[in-house]
């Protein structure tokens, strides 16, 4: 997806409309996930792997620095 292709404008009304609309946080962050890995699986499905390897070493590591103690 090339950033300045039609195809690349239709996804950002997308993501802005899906953003703007979602009250609650919570969906809001899901669907900037969804969206991020749809994002990055237009240029090469090999990336969403790399994307869902980080997501998930980020996500284990703010857990666990939420359970440390502040010294």
């Amino acid at each position: 997806m090339v950033f300045n292709s039609l195809v690349f404008f239709l996804f950002l009304a997308v993501a802005l409309a899906v953003n703007h609309r979602s009250l609650n946080w919570q969906v809001r962050k899901a669907s900037l996930l969804v969206l991020s890995y749809l994002f990055y699986a237009a240029f090469d499905p090999i990336y969403v792997l790399i994307l869902a390897a980080s997501t998930m070493i980020d996500w284990t590591l703010v857990g666990r620095m939420g359970r440390t103690e502040d010294m």
